[in-house]
C-alpha cells in the first residue's frame, strides 16, 4: 500500500502501462490493494502447487529481490553462452 500511495505522489510513471492508459489511484483500486492478503496470494499459487508439486516455487517479495535474482540470471547467462 506504501508503495502505492509513495508512487503517486511522486508521480512517477509505470513502465509497465499502456500508452495513453493513465495510472489512476481511485478508491477500488486502494480498497483492493489494501484487502490483498496471504489468503488470495495462497489462491493464486494453489494451482501451480497443485499440478507442479515436485517444481520449487520461489516467491520475490520485494523489488530488490526480483532485481537480484535478474542480476544472477544475467552473470549466469554470460557464464553459459559466452
Amino acid at each position: 500500500m506504501a508503495r502505492v500511495i509513495r508512487r503517486k505522489l511522486r508521480r512517477e510513471i509505470r513502465d509497465d502501462l499502456r500508452p495513453h492508459c493513465p495510472d489512476k489511484l481511485d478508491l477500488d483500486f486502494l480498497q483492493f490493494t489494501w484487502s490483498w492478503s496471504r489468503k488470495q496470494l495462497q489462491e493464486l499459487l494453489g494451482p501451480s502447487r497443485r499440478y507442479a508439486a515436485n517444481v520449487d516455487t520461489l516467491v520475490l517479495r520485494y523489488p530488490k529481490d526480483a532485481a537480484h535474482l535478474m542480476e544472477k540470471v544475467r552473470l549466469w547467462k554470460e557464464d553459459r553462452f559466452c
